[in-house]
């Protein structure tokens, strides 16, 4: 992943599993600012929060085997756990970007007051956490694995990515046509089962859904590094 920012490895999940992943979603009650739901998009965030039973994901054997390359430790933690599901005819594009944000759960004071060479910046309240920029270390150190729950093509909305594009770093949205031309688009089509490894640094986008299947993706996130002692991770399975 060093060179490329994203490999694609198949066969994470087994048919059965990935039916009875989709049975849990569909049972869990949507009540609740976690649960997003249009018409072009049904989202989920702290995944494994509202729905404690699919931590199991996190103990797949295959998936384990997976993170041990990353972290070979295995001190892994999941720091972030979304559930996105983009509909047939889905009018939900996502446009170019890299994932710079983390979550965690209060803003300290003490951070009102600090200017923003300390790093962590860009703070947004959300409903039940803080989003914030960390350092770049803390995103060179995620890996992002997005577990589809059927097969993923590009009538459907698949993930489209500038294979490479996470080695500058972050990269301001500007350079985007300089990006496009350095680094090629690839369109990240996945069996059902199967999981895109990224770093969150590699430049991707997503099309409508002009298929008759839903996209259906567990997007997780691992990290291995502590936070600063004041700040406290949203999400930590």
């Amino acid at each position: 992943m060093n060179q490329q920012g994203y490999y694609i490895k198949e066969k994470i999940l087994t048919p059965t599993e990935t039916t009875e992943i989709g049975q849990q979603i569909e049972q869990a009650t949507h009540d609740n600012p976690n649960f997003r739901t249009s018409n072009d998009l049904f989202a989920i965030h702290n995944l494994l929060g509202e729905i404690p039973v699919l931590q199991k994901i996190l103990k797949n054997p295959r998936l384990t085997e997976l993170l041990a390359n990353h972290f070979p430790a295995q001190n892994q933690r999941c720091i972030k756990a979304i559930f996105f599901d983009k509909p047939p005819l889905s009018n939900w594009v996502v446009n170019w970007h890299q994932d710079l944000t983390i979550n965690v759960k209060e803003k300290p004071a003490s951070y009102s007051s600090l200017p923003s060479s300390d790093n962590f910046r860009q703070w947004i309240q959300k409903s039940s956490f803080w989003s914030v920029q960390p350092p770049l270390d803390y995103l060179q150190n995620i890996v992002t694995v997005r577990l589809h729950l059927e097969d993923c093509a590009t009538e459907n909305g698949a993930l489209k990515i500038l294979a490479g594009s996470h080695q500058p770093g972050i990269t301001a949205a500007q350079k985007l046509d300089q990006l496009k031309e350095n680094f090629e688009e690839v369109t990240c089509e996945i069996p059902q089962g199967g999981a895109l490894i990224m770093s969150p640094l590699t430049w991707h986008a997503s099309s409508k859904n002009r298929g008759s299947q839903h996209r259906r993706v567990i997007h997780l996130e691992f990290s291995n590094m502590s936070l600063p002692q004041d700040l406290n991770w949203a999400e930590c399975y």
